[in-house]
């Protein structure tokens, strides 16, 4: 019953979770530019 109120940190991180969030969000960058990229005109032959 001690344990019901001791103080939890909830935010307490490491730096992997942070390299983690970083990698995903540039992924997220470059899958995006890619999803919205326009498809190249052909030129058309005479």
């Amino acid at each position: 019953m001690g344990d019901l109120n001791r103080y939890v940190d909830l935010f307490k991180t490491y730096g992997i979770e942070y390299l983690l969030m970083i990698v995903f969000l540039i992924v997220l960058i470059f899958f995006w530019r890619y999803l919205t990229k326009r498809p190249k005109k052909k030129e058309k032959k005479r």
